[in-house]
């Protein structure tokens, strides 16, 4: 195959090339002229098409899309994941793109794909953030496993921390798709210990800020303090129609001079807000 870049509007098809013989008992020194098709316009070099972004990200989507991580007995952990497709995909990917540059637009498109095969693999309820793929091995440590502890915590086991003594009523070994399966393993260890082992929170760094949510809130107070009043699910749906999501919507805990902690209401606070609001709009429709 041969190239015509620019050509006339009344080039051939077909070009006729001379060559050497290679049919066997003949004379080497005879001359062969084999015929060669032209294509126009077009440059193909290390096997790719030049200048011709969209044929590279074509060829960039399909790759990703037939590619299939190893068969593993557990869940691997995201640093393996990452490490995998860095490995396989990416490594590969930046080689052709150096050779040929796709289009500004492209490479988030490929972006959402990498994300999408880490989240079909590591079975999280959301597809993770790019910044947090593309850290660093040391940097994935404590924020992945927190979000994993937390999604073992909330999502599967109704707000209470599996490693704790209150939630040693359970065990997960049904779940080694969602949660890792050493993690299963050394909770199952724990419980099975005499005296059995718990690693209590005693970090809560979210609840004098008031960050936390009041489903959780009431979900925990429910399960360690099973006498006490908790709203119904109803009354938590209203509250969420009026955008009361947080303890920081009802109150906060403020620190006075002399060491105290005092709790400042922010509910009332707002409802007085908005019967004013309402009063004035009154006030001006008469």
């Amino acid at each position: 195959m041969a190239y015509i870049l620019e050509p006339n509007s009344d080039s051939p098809a077909f070009a006729d090339f001379n060559s050497v013989t290679t049919t066997p008992g003949a004379n080497p020194l005879n001359i062969t002229t084999h015929r060669v098709a032209l294509r126009s316009n077009e440059l193909d070099f290390l096997r790719m098409l030049v200048d011709d972004p969209h044929a590279r990200y074509e060829e960039l989507k399909e790759f990703i899309q037939h590619f299939t991580f190893p068969k593993f007995l557990h869940r691997p952990p995201i640093t393996l994941l990452c490490k995998i497709l860095k490995q396989n995909v990416v490594s590969k990917a930046r080689a052709l793109i150096s050779l040929q540059p796709i289009k500004c637009a492209d490479p988030d498109k490929l972006d959402k794909m990498l994300k999408t095969l880490i989240h079909q693999e590591s079975g999280m309820p959301f597809e993770p953030n790019p910044d947090v793929l593309t850290l660093p091995t040391e940097f994935h440590a404590r924020t992945v496993a927190r979000i994993t502890l937390m999604d073992w915590t909330c999502t599967i086991n109704n707000c209470i921390n599996p490693l704790n003594s209150c939630g040693f009523s359970r065990t997960f070994p049904l779940h080694a798709g969602r949660i890792p399966y050493s993690w299963i393993v050394a909770q199952d260890v724990m419980v099975s210990s005499t005296p059995a082992l718990a690693l209590k929170q005693t970090d809560l760094p979210d609840i004098l800020p008031g960050t936390m949510s009041l489903s959780h809130t009431l979900r925990t107070i429910a399960q360690h303090l099973p006498d006490q009043l908790v709203p119904a699910s109803n009354a938590l749906r209203s509250l969420r129609s009026k955008n009361i999501t947080r303890i920081l919507d009802i109150g906060q805990w403020h620190l006075q001079l002399d060491g105290k902690w005092e709790k400042r209401p922010t509910l009332t606070t707002q409802h007085e807000t908005n019967q004013h609001r309402d009063l004035d709009t009154v006030d001006s429709s008469t």
